[in-house]
């Protein structure tokens, strides 16, 4: 831009000099003429003989003109890419800003997952259960483990949908206290995964799943297959919640809730492993 003003202060400069010396010519010749040329008869006569002289002015005024329009081309060139430039310049700092804001919306939803993550461990252990001879407290993945033991071996004996639904109101109504914050956090966690990115949707199920003992997938297991869950389902087996899921301890191959889990879930993930 400081180029472009100088250029446009030396053509005004130019511009005025040049009207300049077109007024002295003029002013010389309206005060010298008629001293070579005293006689008005013979001004007319001599200023015929200027007439070659007024078509090469008005050949050099034209090529003045067509000088004036080469160099306002070359201006106007010279402004679009200036412009381009500009634009170029505009779209790359654009595309910087972009992938800034993408890389500090993916940091906050790291952090955002840590955070409930951390919620989710604290809820569980929240969870407590007094048991044992000396009636010990135990918390988080052990007091899940007491709570619910007895209630999967009985769970195993249904023999169909209506005493296997009765066995998961006993567990979901009669220890609602203890697991429903447990199941709503996790849930959170589930949804907050399947929105995330889906790069980081692996990477953020692999810690969840990390951070579950297999009573804790049974118990989620049995959850997402009843009437409690079922909207949930979906989400577990998209996710593959279940793939470490081991029912060797508790589930025989014929037995009826074995069979309800795998209409739920399918086979990938309700089959018995080997102990």
């Amino acid at each position: 831009m400081p180029q472009n003003e100088k250029r446009n202060g030396t053509g005004v400069k130019t511009f005025i000099a040049s009207c300049l010396i077109v007024f002295a010519i003029w002013v010389a010749y309206a005060l010298f003429f008629p001293l070579f040329v005293p006689e008005f008869e013979d001004r007319g006569i001599a200023g015929d003989l200027f007439g070659g002289f007024t078509a090469l002015f008005s050949a050099l005024a034209f090529a003045g003109l067509i000088y004036t329009l080469l160099i306002q081309k070359e201006e106007l060139s010279l402004q679009r890419e200036e412009l381009k430039r500009l634009a170029d310049e505009q779209s790359s700092s654009s595309e910087s800003l972009k992938k800034q804001l993408a890389e500090l919306a993916r940091t906050r939803n790291q952090t955002t997952f840590f955070q409930l993550l951390d919620e989710f461990r604290n809820t569980k252990m929240s969870i407590s259960r007094a048991a044992g001879r000396a009636n010990e407290t135990f918390t988080g993945s052990r007091a899940i483990q007491h709570l619910l033991h007895n209630k999967i071996l009985s769970s195993t004996t249904a023999v169909d949908q209506q005493s296997l639904q009765a066995d998961f109101n006993d567990i979901f109504n009669g220890l609602e206290r203890d697991f429903a914050p447990y199941l709503r956090v996790f849930y959170v966690l589930l949804g907050f995964i399947s929105k995330s990115e889906e790069d980081l949707q692996p990477f953020y199920s692999d810690l969840l799943t990390s951070q579950l003992t297999n009573i804790e997938l049974i118990l989620i297991m049995m959850h997402g297959a009843s009437d409690f869950g079922s909207e949930k389902n979906d989400l577990i087996k998209r996710l593959e919640v279940l793939r470490n899921l081991d029912l060797s301890k508790y589930f025989e191959e014929d037995c009826f809730s074995l069979t309800h889990y795998k209409s739920v879930y399918g086979e990938k993930f309700i089959m018995p492993k080997a102990s």
